[in-house]
């Protein structure tokens, strides 16, 4: 599957809440699950009004699914009513960083990281009261810690990491 396909899909909200979803829970939803969860979001209020929940169902059933399920991203059975997340979802995983409301992401963490470090060996430099004491190796080295622990971290908690899928293999 290549970018465009990807950030097509991505483009629509219903789709990636739909993504989420799945990669949150067991990896197999109903369609009235999902409409439900879907519906909520959008609405603002659980659970959300009928006609609201009926739309999300609507969209769900007739394009979303159907289009998730011919890229191989999900499996939908029609019939079932039900949706499973499928093995080209890690393609389109390394792209959805899933932010909460009011976190950060990975890339704002680590420009903050970086921030931290420079400013810290520029207080040093220039002679601020408490930090000239420290020694710049200390510093750096102590950065550069915090650094590789938090990659190793989100190694381990991003599913769609190269970690995973050699393991997986």
């Amino acid at each position: 599957m290549d970018a465009s396909e990807i950030h097509d899909v991505l483009r629509n909200d219903r789709r990636r809440l739909v993504l989420e979803r799945l990669r949150e829970g067991a990896g197999t939803e109903t369609v009235s699950d999902l409409a439900e969860r879907i519906g909520a979001v959008e609405a603002g209020e659980s659970p959300p009004p009928r006609n609201v929940r009926q739309s999300v169902y609507v969209s769900l059933h007739q394009t979303h699914l159907p289009k998730l399920d011919d890229l191989g991203i999900v499996e939908y059975d029609p019939d079932a009513k039900t949706v499973t997340i499928a093995d080209n979802a890690g393609d389109v995983a390394v792209y959805m960083e899933v932010v909460p409301q009011y976190g950060i992401s990975w890339a704002e963490y680590y420009l903050g990281l970086g921030l931290l470090g420079g400013l810290s060996l520029l207080a040093i430099a220039v002679g601020v009261p408490v930090l000239r004491t420290l020694p710049p190796a200390a510093v750096g080295g102590g950065l550069s810690v915090l650094l590789v622990a938090s990659a190793a971290y989100q190694l381990v908690d991003q599913e769609s990491s190269l970690v995973h899928r050699l393991r997986d293999d």
